[in-house]
């Protein structure tokens, strides 16, 4: 601490002993009952004026705690971060491999991927999964002409695809069938603790993952359900927009994801140090609930269990997440027989070892995400056979 932090505690205490000084004749004078009750007092004060300046001196000795910028809030995530899943390497790429279009690598979607390529493997199909920005390019990569023959996608986008004004956008919905029904996908809104219902989002600033189309649409299609219109920014990653929020540079962002989300669950590390911790009171998960028509939105609960930094039960919205395979069931030429039969081949695998893509799916999920063999309002694909 510099001389110019000393001044004003030193003054304080300069005060209280020029102070006695001066009053002291008048405080040892007379009898010696009155001088103690004179004496006492001014003791007092003494102390007082000392310990005021104690204080002081103290506050101005303390380092003042930065508030919490996007870099630092990056770095203690980072920190926290698993190893990335490393894409497949096993062996040249072969046109006869299936291909499942999934999701980003540290996403749920690749890791139920990575267990369609090994379910494959021990039943000798052959299998790629490629990561992918998510959902709506998982559609558009089934039915172009990409090779893609499997992939995972939220229920809204595709109910939204097949009732579309636009016609290539119901064709892509026409060719696509359900294979199987995965885990629940939960809408977290992370916001500043003063916007309390998705109508106060209003004019805000309201971030998604670029490499999350899917948390995208929802986004949107809730707000614009509601009238409620917002800034959209989709140009940084997850981890990025969580710390805008949290330094205070937006106002929410939007995340669909099986709960635990990764990038939230590192949010705890947070908490270890004061402008972290101070950040996090900044914020809440914002409190969801299905409207008059939920059409394709569920409701769940957020516990304290899913995310540790929560103080208690946060009720909000979910939408399923699907297995899909583009339609080669009319076998009409060479290569739809062929892509029909090695999706035979993987029904009769996913029969025989559908617990393990079970758990793949829900693995540190809630409970009650179940897979079944049918998905509803949804034709069911016939080469893959498990209906």
């Amino acid at each position: 601490m510099d001389g110019h932090s000393l001044t004003a505690p030193l003054a304080v205490i300069g005060v209280g002993l020029v102070s006695t000084a001066l009053l002291w004749p008048w405080l040892t004078e007379g009898h010696a009952r009155v001088r103690r009750w004179r004496i006492l007092p001014g003791v007092l004060g003494l102390v007082v004026m000392a310990a005021a300046g104690w204080m002081m001196w103290l506050q101005k000795a303390a380092p003042a705690s930065a508030a919490l910028n996007v870099e630092s809030c990056l770095q203690m995530l980072d920190a926290a971060n698993p190893a990335a899943v490393d894409e497949p390497r096993d062996g040249p790429f072969n046109r006869e491999d299936l291909v499942v279009v999934s999701g980003q690598r540290r996403g749920t979607y690749f890791r139920v991927g990575e267990e369609l390529v090994r379910i494959g493997r021990d039943h000798g199909v052959r299998i790629r999964n490629r990561s992918t920005r998510g959902s709506l390019e998982n559609l558009q990569l089934l039915a172009s002409r990409e090779n893609a023959t499997l992939g995972m996608a939220q229920s809204d986008l595709l109910m939204w695809l097949s009732s579309s004004a636009i016609p290539q956008e119901r064709d892509i919905a026409r060719r696509l069938r359900a294979v199987l029904p995965l885990h629940l996908e939960v809408v977290h809104v992370l916001a500043r603790s003063d916007l309390k219902q998705l109508g106060d989002l209003a004019g805000k600033t309201v971030l998604t993952a670029f490499d999350s189309q899917g948390s995208a649409y929802t986004a949107r299609n809730l707000l614009r359900t509601d009238g409620v219109p917002a800034t959209w920014s989709d140009a940084e990653s997850e981890a990025t927009s969580v710390c805008r929020v949290l330094a205070g540079t937006a106002d929410a962002v939007v995340i669909v994801a099986g709960a635990p989300a990764a990038t939230l669950s590192r949010m705890a590390v947070l908490q270890r140090t004061h402008s972290g911790a101070r950040a996090l009171q900044g914020v809440h998960l914002m409190p969801l609930s299905p409207g008059v028509d939920p059409g394709p939105y569920g409701a769940v609960r957020l516990t304290p269990q899913d995310y540790p930094w929560l103080q208690a039960e946060v009720p909000t919205l979910s939408v399923r997440a699907l297995l899909m395979a583009f339609d080669f069931s009319a076998e009409a030429n060479g290569y739809q027989r062929q892509r029909c039969a090695h999706l035979r081949r993987l029904g009769r695998a996913l029969r025989a070892d559908l617990d393990s893509l079970q758990r793949a799916s829900i693995a540190g999920k809630q409970e009650g995400f179940e897979l079944s063999g049918t998905v509803p309002g949804w034709p069911s694909d016939r080469c893959v056979g498990l209906q």
